[in-house]
């Protein structure tokens, strides 16, 4: 009897036990859905925010490429005038060629004047310079300061 009644005290504990251990853990799940449901709200608050920064930070990335491709732009017309000025000038510089060598291969090659020659447009300067066969001085007009 007394082992009945040590038995019965023993069930009756555990049974306790278990109920206090199984109400223990449904709190325990309630608990941790709302910890987890509070963490997860914040953490949408927070990626809310940190998302919110990167969409501006990639407005303004794109604002500075706009304005880079503008300025990219101009500089590039800038050199395709600069290109079509200096395709001209070769142009006429091919056009002066083509005068010069039919010119020269139509008469006598001029002659070069000498080293030494005193430059006679410039009379009364004893610098020495080289000036055309026709007289004109290749350092300038008179007076330019060379």
């Amino acid at each position: 009897m007394l082992e009945d009644a040590l038995d019965a005290r023993f069930d009756r504990l555990r049974q306790d036990l278990r109920q206090d251990i199984q109400a223990s853990a449904a709190e325990l799940r309630q608990d941790l859905r709302q910890d987890i449901e509070a963490s997860a709200a914040e953490t949408r608050r927070h990626m809310d925010v940190v998302a919110e920064g990167l969409r501006s930070a990639i407005r303004g990335i794109a604002e500075r490429l706009r304005a880079l491709d503008e300025k990219v732009e101009r500089f590039r017309d800038e050199v395709h005038q600069e290109f079509a000025k200096v395709d001209r000038h070769f142009d006429r510089l091919e056009e002066r060629m083509a005068l010069w060598s039919a010119a020269r291969a139509s008469g006598p090659p001029p002659t070069a004047p000498r080293q030494s020659e005193t430059c006679r447009s410039r009379p009364g300067r004893p610098e020495r310079t080289r000036c055309w066969p026709s007289g004109r001085c290749r350092a300038g007009p008179p007076g330019t300061g060379r």
